[in-house]
């Protein structure tokens, strides 16, 4: 099931799911428990001096709330596209950061939320 390339470079084979036989596809299962506990990390890590400068992302952070039923989850006619995104980039860079080597990155100038 495993082509190998994810594991040799030493991704946790317990992280890594595939949707077909023919692709490995990253990531892991996603429920309410850790969609809550993800969006909760990600509040300590914009807490602790992380700055954000890709204003749509700003815009739909602060478009987070509690619904009712105490979820957390954008305010009506708002999106949370940005927001899992950051969510699942911090979750892998708090488990799985490489110890010898910064990480990069970056964002298309293209892209048109």
């Amino acid at each position: 099931m495993f082509s190998g390339g994810l594991v040799v470079q030493g991704y946790p084979k317990d992280k890594i799911y595939c949707s077909d036989k023919k692709r490995e596809k990253l990531g892991y299962i996603e429920s309410g428990k850790t969609r809550d506990k993800d969006l909760v990390e990600m509040e300590r890590t914009i807490r602790s001096d992380y700055q954000i400068d890709f204003i749509p992302a700003i815009e739909e952070f602060f478009a987070f709330q509690h619904n009712d039923n105490g979820r957390m989850e954008a305010a009506e006619g708002s999106h949370d596209d940005c927001v899992s995104a950051a969510c699942k980039c911090n979750f892998g860079y708090l488990n799985y950061k490489p110890a010898s080597r910064g990480i990069s990155v970056s964002f298309s100038k293209t892209w048109r939320g």
